[in-house]
Formats: C-alpha cells, structure tokens, sequence
C-alpha cells in the first residue's frame, strides 16, 4: 500500500510539471542544482550575467580546471581578434575566481579626425544603431602543451534595448584641444578641468518625473575597491564634492565641466582614484533600479569596484625603475588621516595564508597575495611598448614574482621565482591598475617558500626584462626601502 501512495504522488507531481509552462519547469530544476557553467561572467556590482553595459567592467570566474594549473582566458571579438587577456593559476579548488578581465567595456582606440585632417588615436564608444547588441567571446585554454583545455562562452554588450529605462552610462572625461570634443579620460593631472558626460540618450527625453531641464545631484567620491551596493548612503562613501547638473547638460555633446572646487581638479587630488555617482533621484542614495521595477534604471556610476578616475601623482620623468609597495593582503581600511584608503600594503605573509582575506575570491577560498598599486607614470605620457595595448580602449602588463636577490639591473632577464610564475594583468588605460583585488599568489604555499624575501615586478613594456619605467615592490609597508630590497617576506 506505501508502494502505491508514493507512486500515485509521483504520478500527480509529473502531471502538474506537464500542465505547468515550459519557463517554470526550468525555475523549478534550477531552484534545485547547482550551477555548472564553466564560466560565469559578472558586472562591477558582481551580478552574474551575460549582458554588460559599455564602460562597465567585465568580471569572469572559470570553475571545473586543474588544481594548481596555469591558464589564459581571452575575451574575443566577433572576428576572433583578441581584447584582452589574463593568466591566472586555478587555486585548489579547480577555480580561478572573479577577476577583472575588459575594462571600460565597449570603447575602442579610434583614429578620430579632430580637425584639419589630424588623425590621433581616441578611445570611442560606437553609440550608434549598430550597438544594439554586441557579441563577444570568452576562451580559457591551457597554458600546458599536455592538456586539452579549451572552451569558449558568448557574452553581450548592450547599449540599446526595450528596458523602460537603460542604466545611464557616466563617463568622466575631458575635451580635446584641437577639436574640442569630448574623450573617455581615466587619468588626470592636477590643474585640468573635469568634465561629465552621461549616456543613453534617454536622459534627453526623460520619462516622468524627470524634465529635461530637472537637476541632477552627481558625487565625486573617493574610490573604494569594494563594489557600491544597490541602496548605499552615499555620505558614507566620504564625499568630497557634489553638484547639480540638468539632464540636457549631462548629455550634451562635448560634455559639462564641474565648478567650484573642482573647477581645476586640485593638488590635493595628486595620487588618489575616485568614483563618479549620478545620483538621479537626489536622495542621496546609489539606488539601481527603481523601487518594485525591472527595467527602470536609476542611478549610474563611473567607477564601480574599479576607480573612475585617478589624478596623477607628478610624473617622473628620469629614466629608471619605479620603486613602489604592490603586495597586499586585501584588508582595505578608511584612514582617516591620509584621507584616503590603506590598501593592505604588507611586509610579511604567512604560509597559510590567515592574515589576507577574500578580495574578488569571495565565492570560493582565496587566500594568497594581491596586487595593488596606484601608478607614478600616466601612461598617456609614457605610453607602453604598442604590443601590449589592446585595441580596444585597455592594455595589460606583465608580472612576475622574483626572487629578493634577483638582479635588477637594466637588460636583465626576467625569470620568475621556481614554482610561481608570469601572470598577463589587464589593466585600466592610464588609470588605477591594481588588479581589483585579483590574487597573484595563492596560498598555502609549500613550505620551501617559507623564511624568504620576494619582490613582485611589472613588466611595463612586456620585453621579459628590466626597463626604465617598469616598477618593482622592494619596499617596506613605511615606504622605506630595506637594505636587502625585500619587497615582502613569506613566514611559517
């Protein structure tokens, strides 16, 4: 009788599933396994998705790889030319974790004429009809001749679509001299005008309550490597500035300079990175969509989990290494006394990896050692050897963890330190390049790296050795530099 009572509620069960659509069949399954995708894809709030808004930052996640095993994951065009890339080393779990790989998504270097016929190389965004929907790939193959990985997932970049309202796009930038129109910027010196520009065009014809003349409050705020939740108070974020532009100003076509304060961006900004809000409703708060909606977007940002913006500490300008902290535990902490974030710089880490924290790894265990730096050099100045740049608007580096006693003298050969090894770091376009709290050494280590000092290098111009202008961590936490150049020492 039991027998028969389970099999008739089997059969009523697969009768409801087979009246029920198609759509709640797969909610129910879904509700009930765990996801598989090899690769997953994330925005700057790090929601999974496959649809990302231009200027945003693409986060990817590859599961189900090799434990301790190397490798490439690519983000290609539709005609399979490369963007960007990373290298990163499966932790042991078989993941590599959420890194940033596509930074200001959707904007290409372009030969623009800006006047007379002179042709320069601008970062522009393609807002034309043509946008509507994007196609990319994703590829992760393995940096091992012997193994066979390789596998590819198809993302989108969307400008337009049937949303009742997109989510505006918040671009800092400046105006071109000769032509005087508006570029994507990222990074600035002391002295120069700050100017905003906001797309999609929907602003301009905004739907109710919104006018086009209405007020809109927008923040410069200090650059926090956390992701600005949905609902954030947005005084919490140590504001610095906030002004009131219209809706027709916002989108106009070469852009609306900030006033007061910000009029020239002061010395005072000299090295730090900041988040640009666009606060549409002006309830001080970052709020994403609107309350009980789907569609409708609120609130923008530019610099999200990356920064916006940073102002460029004086640029050096003797040829030579820059010597700088880059090894981080990942606990970011507000000093109010610098007035400005303490980014984990550490001197010492332990084997186990107890004394760094999650960073991006908050999905699955990610100890280890992180990258962050601010940079001395505006690479709009000191541009990097062409072969790294993308030719979307982006580039990426080269880094290498070394031995405390490896020469660095000029023309010396980069060889990485016995069982680490070269890592590709997408990096923003002159602008904040810390790896978004990417580990670049997983933890726990084998013990024979115990009771020894490292430095990490970047490799600027990606030619495998020791340059003018490539930067090297052989400091201490104080900014002091150790007689025996140890950038950080790994401890029992």
């Amino acid at each position: 009788m039991k027998n028969h009572r389970i099999l008739a509620l089997l059969l009523a069960l697969f009768t409801a599933l087979s009246l029920s659509s198609c759509d709640y069949i797969n909610s129910f399954l879904a509700s009930r396994m765990r996801n598989i995708d090899p690769i997953q894809v994330f925005n700057s709030r790090l929601e999974v998705t496959r649809k990302l808004v231009p200027n945003d930052t693409l986060f990817v996640q590859v599961q189900g790889l090799v434990a301790g095993k190397i490798y490439d994951v690519a983000c290609l065009d539709a005609n399979g030319e490369e963007i960007t890339k990373l290298r990163a080393q499966a932790d042991e779990n078989g993941v590599i974790a959420p890194s940033p790989l596509w930074y200001d998504i959707g904007f290409e270097n372009r030969e623009v004429d800006i006047g007379g016929g002179n042709m320069v190389s601008k970062p522009v965004l393609d807002t034309s009809t043509q946008l509507g929907l994007q196609a990319f790939d994703i590829q992760v193959t393995a940096v091992d001749p012997d193994e066979d990985t390789n596998f590819a997932l198809t993302f989108w970049v969307v400008f337009k679509s049937d949303l009742e309202r997109p989510e505006p796009i918040v671009m800092a930038g400046k105006n071109d001299a000769a032509s005087g129109l508006f570029f994507l910027e990222n990074s600035f010196k002391s002295g120069e005008t700050l100017k905003l520009k906001v797309e999609p065009s929907t602003l301009k014809n905004p739907p109710e309550p919104l006018t086009a003349d209405a007020a809109l409050d927008v923040y410069i705020v200090p650059f926090s490597a956390q992701p600005i939740a949905d609902g954030t108070l947005i005084s919490d974020l140590h504001p610095v500035h906030d002004e009131a532009f219209t809706v027709t100003q916002l989108t106009g076509a070469n852009g609306i300079a900030f006033t007061g304060a910000w009029a020239t961006i002061p010395t005072t900004a000299e090295g730090k990175a900041f988040s640009v809000i666009l606060d549409v409703n002006n309830d001080g708060i970052y709020n994403v969509k609107k309350e009980g909606t789907e569609s409708f977007y609120l609130d923008g940002v530019d610099g999200n989990g990356v920064a916006g913006f940073i102002v460029v500490q004086p640029q050096v300008t003797t040829a030579d290494l820059v010597h700088l902290n880059l090894a981080s535990n990942g606990h970011f902490v507000w000093d109010s006394v610098i007035g400005g974030w303490d980014y984990g710089y550490a001197d010492t880490f332990k084997l186990d990896g107890s004394d760094t924290q999650y960073g991006w790894d908050w999905q699955y265990q990610g100890y280890g050692v992180k990258a962050i730096w601010n940079p001395y050099i505006n690479w709009g100045y000191n541009p990097p050897d062409p072969k790294t740049a993308s030719f979307y608007y982006g580039t990426y580096v080269n880094l290498y963890i070394i031995d405390a006693d490896h020469s660095l003298a000029k023309g010396t050969t980069l060889d990485p330190t016995d069982g680490t090894h070269l890592m590709y770091i997408p990096v923003q376009s002159s602008c904040y390049n810390g790896c978004g709290q990417q580990t670049i050494w997983r933890t726990p280590l084998a013990s024979t790296y115990a009771n020894r000092g490292y430095r990490l290098f970047l490799d600027i111009d990606g030619d495998g050795e020791v340059s003018d202008f490539d930067m090297v961590d052989d400091l201490h936490e104080d900014q002091t530099t150790p007689t025996d150049g140890v950038g950080f020492s790994v401890i029992q």
